[in-house]
């Protein structure tokens, strides 16, 4: 449930870092954008399974988010990439603080 609020408001952070002057930067968007690679990323994990075939999902999941920045917040390519990566780190650092969190 805090991912539903803190997945858009870390998107609409880092694309206001890497591109204030160029992006368009709206929640709902940035909301609906979370939502939906969220949900693609779930779908992929749970046809696909864990371990390293897991690890393939990455690839459409991180081109999802890339093609949705692109087309819905204007951002080149290269502030794409950027911001994707970045927000491929917070998830995984997420995850991780969450899992230390739930097994303490």
């Amino acid at each position: 449930m805090l991912g539903l609020f803190l997945n858009p408001l870390v998107l609409c952070v880092l694309v206001w870092l890497v591109a204030r002057g160029t992006a368009d930067i709206d929640f709902g968007k940035m909301f609906f954008i979370a939502l939906g690679v969220g949900i693609v990323g779930t779908l992929a994990a749970m046809f696909l399974g864990g371990g390293y075939v897991g690890l393939l999902a990455l690839i459409p999941i991180l081109g999802l988010l890339l093609f949705l920045l692109m087309k819905y917040c204007y951002l080149t390519l290269q502030q794409g990439l950027i911001v994707t990566g970045l927000y491929f780190l917070y998830q995984v650092g997420f995850a991780v603080a969450i899992h230390t969190m739930l097994s303490r």
